[in-house]
C-alpha cells in the first residue's frame, strides 16, 4: 500500500497555517483541482462532495479533526474515477521553534487497475499543489 508524504515550512505562525486548512468544507478555498465543496453537516462522520476542475466527483469522510493538535484526517468513501482503495489522509500543522510552522500532508492507499507508482506520483503532485497553495494564500 503506497503512502505518499508533502511537507512545507512556510513563513507564518502554525496558527496561521492551521486557519486555512482546518475546515473540511473549505477545500475548494486552497486546493486547485477543487471547484466545489460541500459538507453535509458538521464534526466528525461528516461527508464531503468534491468536484474537480475535469468535473469529476469524490466524497470524502471526516474521521478525525482537533483543532489543539492541529490535524485532520479523512478518507475517501467513493473515489470517482481515480483508481484509489482504502485512500486515508492527514494534514497536520506543527509550530517550529523560530516561530514558523510546517504543514505536513500524508496519505495511504490502494491502487485498482492502475500503475501504483503513476497515481502515487500523481497524488504527490496534487499534495503539492495544495501546499504551493497554502504558501500563496499565506503571502497575499
Amino acid at each position: 500500500m503506497p503512502t505518499v508524504t508533502k511537507e512545507a515550512a512556510f513563513e507564518a505562525s502554525a496558527d496561521e497555517v492551521w486557519a486555512v486548512v482546518r475546515g473540511f468544507g473549505t477545500l475548494d478555498e486552497w486546493l486547485p483541482p477543487v471547484v466545489g465543496c460541500e459538507t453535509d453537516r458538521e464534526g466528525v462522520g461528516a461527508l464531503r462532495t468534491l468536484t474537480l476542475a475535469d468535473g469529476a466527483v469524490v466524497v470524502e469522510r471526516l474521521e478525525a479533526h482537533d483543532d489543539a493538535a492541529r490535524t485532520l484526517t479523512y478518507s475517501m468513501t467513493d473515489a470517482g474515477p481515480m483508481p484509489l482503495v482504502d485512500y486515508v489522509s492527514t494534514v497536520a500543522v506543527s509550530a517550529n521553534p523560530d516561530g514558523t510552522a510546517t504543514m505536513r500532508w500524508s496519505g495511504s492507499f490502494g491502487v485498482s487497475g492502475a500503475d501504483e507508482a503513476e497515481v502515487a506520483g500523481s497524488i504527490e503532485g496534487l499534495y503539492q499543489s495544495g501546499l504551493d497553495s497554502v504558501a500563496e494564500k499565506l503571502a497575499g
